[in-house]
């Protein structure tokens, strides 16, 4: 398809196991990173009140990051989550 010049974009669906277990989220939250190639996340809350947030590294070493002020390491292709067990 990108062969005929014709594609702006493509989407590839896939299912993943975001490890939330039993967090219901009531509100997702906007999140905006400064290196979103790199490393981008999303903040989600529940009915309670409390925060989620999974943070997400795109490359294949481990990275730091900053949440809210606080450095994360962030392990290589990984998702890191943030908030409550």
């Amino acid at each position: 398809m990108a062969q005929t010049g014709n594609v702006h974009s493509l989407t590839l669906e896939q299912r993943v196991d975001l490890g939330l277990s039993d967090f219901k989220p009531v509100h997702v939250l906007a999140t905006q990173s400064s290196h979103p190639l790199v490393t981008d996340a999303l903040a989600m809350v529940d009915p309670e009140g409390h925060r989620l947030t999974l943070i997400v590294n795109f490359t294949d070493r481990a990275l730091k990051v900053s949440l809210n002020g606080k450095e994360q390491t962030v392990p290589a292709n990984q998702v890191l989550r943030v908030g409550p067990a």
